[in-house]
């Protein structure tokens, strides 16, 4: 059983590597339903999002182990219920309480070398006359949702933190782990708030892989990712695939969170190496790592991206099932209204290097748009 958010990522590559699979999530995606049995928070239960509720969902199906994607390593309670009475394939809730606290991230980042923001509990807010760009998020945060810059003088919820704002490229690298030891499988590039998808703000809304196309870079900041994954891995024995987000600055990176679960960029490792990292995740979470080299492998090919169109206002879609041909995934059931700021499906693109890969998908957002807007959607973006 695969439970999170959205799980057509995780299920596709789970489909591809031979497993048998059951969802629980919120969308219940066209797609979704169409590679393996599923149950929908919101189109088939009518609920809205809640750990909670996925837990609810997920218990009266039988399966003999569960693997879990976002949001709910922020919810480590709820992954104790999960794993009741099944193998929990990923970490498991006490490791995820660690991972996931901001002190005990900076201390494990510290003994590797490796620089983190400062971040400071709300009540900071009104204490001290804070130097610098700030943002303020929630501790129970992904996807970027809820985060803004901080302006002096706000008072902070309690359940928001401050964090010093790092000026540079966002990054991610996706990694595995066998409780000991940690193996980088890529490392791409964010896109964040990106108005050409209709994001906003900090929003994720995608990932462009390789990083960079720089070979020197690209290997100075795999450096970095390599003693970052070890360092968690070996500090929290963390198992299975999981994620590092972070900031490069001035060529050095700077750890804003750990994820440890299967991450948003996942797939377009799977795209760009040919690497099952479903299996991969089984298989480590079990105390086995590939033989890969992300050193030799990363400039051999193209560059591969994803973006996440989102809906400027409310949006009344018609007949979606042609979308199936198309090439776009996460795609919205016919009929379907989608709110302002919710995402409308996963837009896919290949280029010879990062920046055209990223123009690419540009291109597919406009052409997507436009087709939607004039209710001709069925039409493949070209």
């Amino acid at each position: 059983m695969i439970v999170g958010v959205s799980t057509r990522a995780a299920a596709e590559s789970a489909v591809r590597a031979g497993y048998a699979c059951t969802t629980v999530d919120y969308f219940g995606d066209l797609d979704q339903k169409a590679i393996a049995p599923n149950v929908a928070l919101g189109p088939d239960l009518g609920q809205p999002y809640s750990a909670k509720a996925l837990v609810r969902a997920a218990e009266g199906i039988s399966a003999d182990s569960v693997v879990y994607g976002a949001d709910l390593e922020n919810h480590p309670a709820a992954v104790a219920r999960l794993a009741s009475g099944r193998e929990l394939l990923g970490n498991a809730a006490e490791t995820l309480a660690r991972a996931r606290d901001v002190n005990e991230l900076a201390a494990v980042m510290a003994t590797a070398g490796i620089a983190v923001p400062r971040t400071l509990p709300g009540q900071a807010a009104g204490e001290a006359e804070l130097l610098g760009r700030w943002l303020r998020k929630r501790r129970r945060s992904g996807g970027g949702i809820g985060i803004v810059r901080w302006q002096p003088g706000q008072r902070l919820r309690p359940d928001e933190v401050l964090q010093e704002f790092v000026d540079g490229t966002p990054g991610a690298a996706v990694f595995v782990a066998d409780g000991r030891r940690a193996l980088v499988l890529g490392v791409s590039r964010q896109l964040i708030g990106d108005g050409a998808f209709g994001a906003a703000g900090f929003r994720y809304c995608g990932s462009v892989l390789p990083l960079t196309d720089d070979g020197a870079e690209f290997c100075g900041v795999l450096c970095q990712v390599q003693m970052a994954a070890q360092a968690a891995a070996a500090a929290f024995a963390l198992r299975g695939v999981c994620g590092i987000d972070f900031v490069v600055r001035d060529g050095a990176i700077h750890v804003l969170e750990i994820n440890p679960r299967c991450t948003a960029s996942m797939e377009l490792v799977e795209q760009a190496y040919g690497i099952s990292i479903f299996d991969v995740h089984v298989r480590a979470c079990r105390g086995w790592l590939p033989e890969f080299d992300l050193s030799r492998r990363w400039a051999a090919g193209s560059a591969f991206g994803k973006a996440i169109l989102f809906a400027r206002r409310r949006v009344a879609l018609g007949d979606t099932r042609p979308w199936l041909r198309l090439g776009v995934r996460d795609i919205p059931r016919p009929g379907a209204s989608i709110a302002a700021r919710s995402p409308i499906c996963t837009l896919f693109a290949r280029a010879r290097e990062p920046r055209a890969c990223e123009r690419e998908l540009h291109r597919q957002a406009r052409v997507w748009e436009g087709a939607i807007a004039r209710g001709r959607a069925s039409r493949k973006a070209s």
